[in-house]
């Protein structure tokens, strides 16, 4: 079936893409490690640029699932059998990447907070509430 074959391209070229998501978030990881904005503000470009690569990889799935009638990879699976044999092992191995890709997420959000933490935590010592983050005089009264 030439749709499969299609399907086969395009769970390659997101699995492609989410393997480059995946090396990208590990190097944000280095960079929140070390605290090194710069290196973050250019990540977050590449970031952006792997994420609409997978978004258009994953249209292309979803056009695709939609031609056989179905709409998503499970249904596809349970009408088609042979769909499963064709790409099961690389669809299993996609989710494993997305499954990874998740635990580098949490661990980057992780240490954005972390970090925030500390800055809240500092600003508390020295006196700057949250409210109050003019450092000059206080506001006159009206």
């Amino acid at each position: 079936m030439h749709e499969i074959k299609s399907l086969k391209k395009a769970l390659v070229t997101l699995s492609k893409a989410l393997g480059k998501l995946l090396l990208a978030e590990k190097e944000k990881t280095g960079a929140l490690e070390r605290g090194d904005i710069e290196s973050l503000k250019a990540q977050i470009n590449v970031d952006m640029a792997y994420i609409m690569e997978c978004s258009a990889a994953e249209k292309r799935i979803q056009q695709i699932c939609s031609s056989f009638g179905v709409s998503n990879m499970s249904e596809l699976y349970e009408k088609y059998p042979e769909a499963e044999e064709s790409v099961g092992e690389l669809h299993a191995e996609l989710l494993d990447t997305v499954k990874e890709l998740q635990k580098v997420k949490n661990l980057n959000e992780r240490l954005v907070e972390t970090r925030l933490s500390v800055i809240r935590l500092m600003n508390s010592q020295l006196g700057i509430s949250s409210e109050n983050t003019q450092y000059g005089k206080p506001p006159k009264a009206p």
